[in-house]
């Protein structure tokens, strides 16, 4: 069951979403669909087959949870460097300059 109403689209509606995919598949020249290495043209094709398997919302969800996961362990392994060098676990002296000097520019 179709959850849209069936119509017709108004005239011209066409052409404004074709802008609109036009404008945001670049960003300045770049075009952002065009993958140079083969690394992202797998990514792309990957995110096209969960996309087409899961849905497109899904996979964004999918998208998400993978992205907090990478967050949440890249905040532990900074944790992890922040307690050896306040606890100067065979750090370098180094550090300690370096590691106030981004504690009073870091909100």
């Amino acid at each position: 069951m179709n959850a849209q109403p069936d119509k017709k689209d108004a005239p011209g509606e066409d052409a404004a979403r074709q802008g609109e995919r036009r404008a945001d598949r670049f960003v300045g020249g770049l075009d952002l669909t065009n993958w140079r290495t083969s690394s992202g043209r797998r990514l792309a094709r990957a995110t096209r087959w969960v996309s087409s398997r899961l849905g497109p919302h899904a996979a964004l969800i999918m998208t998400l949870v993978i992205g907090a996961l990478i967050a949440i362990a890249l905040t532990a392994v900074s944790t992890e460097v922040y307690e050896a060098v306040t606890e100067g676990d065979g750090v370098a002296a180094l550090d300690h300059p370096l590691l106030n000097a981004v504690m009073t520019r870091w909100p």
